[in-house]
């Protein structure tokens, strides 16, 4: 009987507007239990990434490509074609779609073959507007 290792690497995504709004409360003074309440509103259904979320995809953009770790090492052999490509799998939350889209977008462009599967099993859990996808669009 043989056995196969599948490695899996974790990123979470980039700051999301509903982070740098409660993150300006609190620096603000604002109580813990006002907070709470910001995260009903609408608004932060599905919190898209803020301007330092895309700033910090792009980011690590450049930090995957250039490391040296064994990542960035099978990012790059998979961009230039010596290995086979990896599974890409993110979140079906916007925030997720678009730190995964922004930072891998050298490896999406140069393997026509990949894509990135939306996995709604890995979408984080709260109680929050923030956790609950936006409704598919008819």
């Amino acid at each position: 009987m043989s056995t196969t290792t599948v490695r899996v690497h974790y990123i979470r995504h980039g700051e999301s507007q509903w982070n740098a709004e409660q993150q300006a409360a609190r620096r603000r003074g604002v109580s813990e239990s006002f907070v709470r309440t910001l995260a009903a509103e609408p608004r932060f259904t599905d919190s898209p990434l803020s301007e330092t979320g895309v700033r910090q995809a792009i980011s690590l953009r450049a930090r995957l490509m250039e490391g040296s770790d064994g990542l960035a090492a099978a990012l790059r052999c998979a961009a230039d074609g010596s290995c086979a490509a990896p599974t890409l799998i993110v979140s079906n939350l916007r925030r997720a779609v678009d730190t995964g889209l922004l930072a891998l977008r050298h490896l999406l462009d140069a393997r026509e073959d990949l894509r990135v599967a939306v996995l709604p099993a890995l979408q984080e859990s709260c109680h929050y507007a923030d956790c609950g996808p936006l409704p598919l669009a008819a």
